[in-house]
């Protein structure tokens, strides 16, 4: 699935999300731009659900967590 946009809760960054399936493995990757920094964040979990898959709406939710931890206001 390609990323489309997901609430960054924050006016100043974008963020997307997207899911893809390569070999055995589902992967849910979110991608976040704002001012000052730019990142993505891979999550990882095997078809046969072991972890489960994360959707979009929680990848973006853990996503947002790294974020905001990450980026000291100026």
């Amino acid at each position: 699935m390609p990323p489309t946009g997901a609430d960054a809760r924050d006016p100043h960054s974008s963020l997307k999300c997207g899911a893809s399936t390569e070999a055995m493995i589902v992967m849910t990757t979110c991608l976040w731009v704002n001012h000052y920094t730019a990142g993505s964040v891979t999550f990882t979990a095997w078809v046969d659900g072991r972890p489960a898959p994360l959707d979009q709406a929680d990848a973006a939710e853990r996503t947002r967590r790294i974020r905001d931890t990450m980026t000291i206001p100026t």
